[in-house]
């Protein structure tokens, strides 16, 4: 890709645009979308194939673009707190402190087409080998079933993500549906909770827990369309959230509660220990907590800087 973007940057402006529209051939429905916007779409190569995209979560895609003529990333969610806490974080950069500004990523543009969310931000680069080991060596990584399991056990965590779940449909139906449907798919997780901490929500799981969910809605009046589509969406958000926190290494102590917790530092990396407190900082000024900093939602610039690139699970002060 380097290459191709070294050719790409030896015409003009006008033509380095061309040049990369011509580079999306036959675009599917979400490079179409964004070519509407005069964002283009690149396409890539990822671990030696050609892709379309360069990043993707349990309910977005991010692509790789071209916008206003400089290189920047574009990701398309159909998940609001995806958006939403995106945009939040870059909002509050302006009130940080100096040293803290730097954590958060730029953002473009942002706006909405349909049932899509899009956010045009700065491109940034994967952490290197050093920060990761630092980051989430030997001592912070666990294996998936013990990350899962840990998380599981905070009946916080169930209620939050329960309610992030059905969050989406507050606005549609209105606030008893989705204190319903909240309180309908935290019951299941609650009652299951050894279940789900040792077995991944696979089809057996997922058409039981959405029969649960399901049944509690029709008994208490909702329209038996709707609670199935409110059981089905619920159920496939949990089983995205579940596997964002349980797949890859996470940063230490990511899923602690409001009371405050001493993090772990790292002793090899200035840097490191400052982003740790520019974490704290959120926590202690603003009530933003922390969730889900793997591998590949702490990135750097290519000047070293750390930055989250995805606080979609952060919890933002009565969020919880």
């Amino acid at each position: 890709m380097r290459q191709l973007y070294k050719v790409a940057k030896e015409f003009s402006k006008e033509n380095e645009h061309e040049f990369m529209k011509a580079w999306v051939e036959d675009p599917g429905s979400l490079e179409k979308m964004l070519l509407k916007h005069d964002i283009v779409p690149i396409q890539t190569i990822h671990n030696k194939n050609l892709t379309r995209f360069v990043g993707k979560g349990a309910y977005s895609r991010v692509f790789e673009v071209l916008y206003k003529g400089k290189r920047a990333a574009a990701k398309v969610t159909g998940s609001i707190p995806d958006y939403s806490s995106v945009i939040k974080l870059w909002e509050l950069r302006d009130s940080l402190p100096e040293e803290f500004k730097k954590y958060i990523m730029k953002v473009y543009d942002h706006f909405k087409d349909g049932d899509f969310y899009v956010i045009v931000t700065e491109y940034l680069n994967k952490l290197p080998s050093n920060y990761r080991s630092e980051l989430f060596g030997a001592g912070y990584a666990y294996y998936a079933e013990d990350r899962r399991s840990g998380f599981l056990d905070s009946d916080d965590n169930i209620m939050n993500i329960a309610s992030r779940s059905v969050k989406i449909f507050e606005s549609e139906f209105g606030h008893d549906v989705f204190t319903l449907s909240d309180m309908a798919v935290s019951n299941y997780m609650l009652k299951n909770r050894d279940k789900l901490k040792s077995h991944f929500i696979d089809y057996n799981i997922g058409e039981e827990f959405m029969a649960y969910v399901f049944e509690i809605l029709v008994k208490n009046g909702i329209d038996k369309r709707v609670a199935n589509r409110i059981s089905e969406i619920a159920v496939m958000n949990i089983r995205g959230i579940l596997d964002d926190v349980t797949n890859g290494n996470v940063f230490p102590r990511h899923h602690s509660q409001r009371e405050r917790v001493d993090l772990v530092k790292s002793k090899g990396d200035r840097q490191i220990n400052d982003f740790v407190a520019f974490l704290e900082y959120l926590k202690r000024s603003h009530d933003i907590l922390w969730r889900d900093l793997h591998e590949d939602n702490i990135m750097q610039r290519s000047n070293g800087d750390l930055v989250i690139s995805d606080p979609g699970l952060f919890v933002f002060g009565n969020d919880i």
